[in-house]
């Protein structure tokens, strides 16, 4: 809610300017009545601004992520009530697409914690080390400062952590791998992009539980989201595989 009214903003990564420029957008419309009240233009041609957008409720500030911007890509966070730019979280290394997946939610050491609000960006083609296309992931509490709390890497080249996000009502964070491989071993051959989530608490630097995809190109994580569906009151953790094989070995 803006103003005592809700709002919805819609990215648009690849929409041109009025100089026919491809540099992204951000539309936004009161959700009643479903009029669009205003476009907002990237500046970086081809930089995908919009790819991805979260509201921050307690910093009153919207965050868009435009993963090519500046080779590197950023996130920039908009004032919407003063209708201003407040600040850019800007990429480490060229072509980590920081920004291509954005989260909000409250993580915690435990549930004692307070209830700080965090913002979280990924970079899905992040390098650590020799680690090509790793993944990296950063956790700011905008309240404190422009810098990340805590980073999360992938362990193994190419696996893309960061691929997607999700935060429950326990304070944990899932991450996706779309591009993980299950490693062979003594019984059974690697499993290339069978993908992998993990589950992350703050306080921690390595993941406190995963769950791999089984079958090869089955991008395992490729999308998640949080959400009561059950009616228990827990929260559900939906997992999706865009390249799984139904039972009659169907890609769909």
């Amino acid at each position: 809610d803006i103003d005592n009214k809700t709002q919805v903003f819609i990215g648009a990564p690849n929409a041109k300017n009025d100089s026919n420029k491809k540099v992204g957008a951000f539309i936004r419309i009161e959700n009643d009545a479903f009029n669009e009240q205003e476009i907002r233009y990237g500046t970086a041609i081809n930089g995908g601004f919009g790819s991805a957008i979260q509201w921050l409720p307690e910093n009153e500030l919207l965050a868009v992520g435009t993963p090519k911007a500046n080779k590197t890509g950023e996130v920039t966070l908009w004032d919407v009530l003063n209708d201003e730019l407040a600040s850019t979280l800007a990429g480490q290394n060229n072509g980590e697409q920081f920004g291509k997946v954005l989260a909000v939610g409250s993580l915690a050491v435990d549930l004692l914690e307070n209830n700080t609000e965090h913002l979280i960006v990924s970079a899905p083609l992040a390098a650590d080390d020799k680690l090509k296309q790793a993944g990296r992931v950063a956790v700011f509490d905008l309240s404190v400062s422009n810098e990340p709390v805590q980073s999360y890497f992938g362990v193994t080249k190419a696996e893309q952590l960061g691929t997607s996000l999700a935060v429950d009502d326990q304070k944990n964070l899932f991450i996706g791998s779309a591009g993980f491989t299950v490693a062979k071993n003594a019984s059974s051959k690697a499993i290339k992009q069978a993908g992998k989530v993990s589950r992350f608490i703050l306080a921690a630097n390595e993941a406190q539980a995963e769950k791999v995809g089984t079958q090869a190109n089955q991008q395992y994580g490729a999308s998640l989201a949080a959400i009561e569906m059950t009616g228990d009151f827990n929260m559900d953790l939906l997992v999706g595989s865009i390249g799984a094989n139904d039972p009659t070995n169907k890609k769909l």
